[in-house]
């Protein structure tokens, strides 16, 4: 009987890590890309980069300041493609980039296909050999945990988009 539950506990694992991808890959495909823009139609993507960068901007704890530079695509399909640069301001007042874009297509409508800070003050020490002595796994070490710090950020926006 013992022999049974220890084999169990394996496969009991690697189920559970199974469903946590599947989860992963659920939210970051499917769930995350589309929300907050639901109602807004085609024809305004202005409105729809407004309001995906309003959203990461409070899920980043900055201020929303302005659209700079936008510009859109339609793609032979009927679909389009939009993109601005943003104006960020932190609570002191720096003024920080933001890069925005997204897709729309008549079956999903408007989905974020990138959101990120442009020139971010934290990944400096990816660029400098010397900074802080750091080396190639420290490197990775940090990458990684900027991928799990930017999953929490979309988790904090589509909490932030919902209440």
């Amino acid at each position: 009987m013992l022999r049974v539950r220890e084999r169990r506990w394996p496969v009991v694992c690697v189920l559970l890590s199974g469903i946590g991808v599947l989860g992963l890959l659920w939210f970051n495909l499917l769930y995350y890309p589309g929300i907050g823009l639901d109602g807004i139609g085609g024809d305004n993507s202005g409105a729809a980069l407004t309001g995906a960068a309003k959203a990461f901007a409070e899920s980043e704890s900055l201020f929303f300041d302005r659209l700079l530079d936008s510009d859109q695509l339609t793609k032979p399909d009927g679909g389009i493609v939009a993109w601005s640069t943003v104006a960020l301001r932190t609570r002191d007042g720096q003024e920080l980039r933001a890069w925005v874009a997204l897709q729309w297509t008549r079956t999903w409508g408007w989905n974020r296909y990138a959101c990120h800070l442009l020139a971010d003050p934290r990944d400096r020490i990816l660029f400098s050999e010397s900074q802080l002595g750091i080396g190639s796994m420290n490197k990775v070490r940090y990458v990684l945990r900027r991928l799990w710090a930017e999953e929490l950020r979309r988790f904090r926006e589509v909490h932030r988009v919902l209440l």
